[in-house]
């Protein structure tokens, strides 16, 4: 009898995995499937939105800590400059930015690291953008969304060549006492602003605002008397 009742089982187990699954089953499996990545999709483009912007705050903030350092301790002037044309080059503008220092030996302003550059997605917005006064902070303080902007197109610039490439770049400045300036600005702070986004060629180098939601962007603050810098999340 025990020889019998293992025969038998084996044989059930041998018939249950030829069976296997249905047409119907796999189909529900893969309609499952679809409806899970379909809703995972927009959850994953927002966290490598967010962790990119993340990354971009860290670098820029460093750098302009940098900035600030070195022309203390130099007793120099460093530039803070962001690429707001590249000749042969359309995705380096308003993406690669880096630092300048005066030598005073050259008579002249000489790069002081390699350019950095925004993670993919992510632009310095060229204008002030609206919707920035309806964020928190600035319904708590207006002043912080009221300085002088950069990049702006009426910005003050210089030339690099680069590779015979001419890069056109807007900047301000960090000073010897600690300070910061922006040319031919009258306001307390310098503001720039990091976005969501890209600039459309065809369409005139206009600024296309990937984020429909409005809710996720860094401005960066700099206070041209104590050079301080402060860093405004949504």
């Amino acid at each position: 009898m025990h020889r019998v009742f293992g025969k038998y089982s084996l044989r059930k187990i041998r018939d249950e995995r030829r069976r296997g699954f249905t047409l119907v089953e796999v189909l529900v499996v893969l309609t499952i499937i679809s409806i899970l990545m379909a809703l995972s999709i927009p959850a994953i483009k927002g966290l490598t939105s967010t962790a990119g912007m993340s990354t971009a705050i860290r670098h820029i903030s460093s750098m302009m800590t940098l900035a600030r350092s070195h022309a203390i301790a130099k007793r120099t002037i460093v530039r803070f400059g962001i690429v707001s044309a590249w000749e042969d080059d359309r995705e380096a503008a308003y993406r690669k930015y880096g630092l300048w220092e005066w030598d005073r030996e050259r008579e002249e302003f000489v790069p002081l690291n390699e350019w950095k550059t925004l993670p993919p997605g992510l632009v310095f917005a060229d204008h002030r953008v609206d919707y920035l006064r309806g964020s928190a902070y600035a319904r708590e303080d207006g002043s912080s969304i009221r300085g002088d902007f950069l990049p702006s197109k009426d910005a003050e610039s210089f030339i690099e060549e680069i590779r015979n490439d001419r890069v056109r770049i807007v900047f301000f400045e960090f000073t010897p006492s600690g300070g910061a300036r922006f040319p031919g600005g009258e306001q307390r702070n310098i503001l720039t602003v990091v976005v969501n986004g890209y600039y459309d060629s065809a369409g005139g180098g206009t600024l296309v605002d990937t984020d429909a939601s409005n809710r996720d962007w860094s401005q960066f603050n700099i206070d041209t008397l104590t050079g301080r810098v402060r860093i405004y999340r949504p």
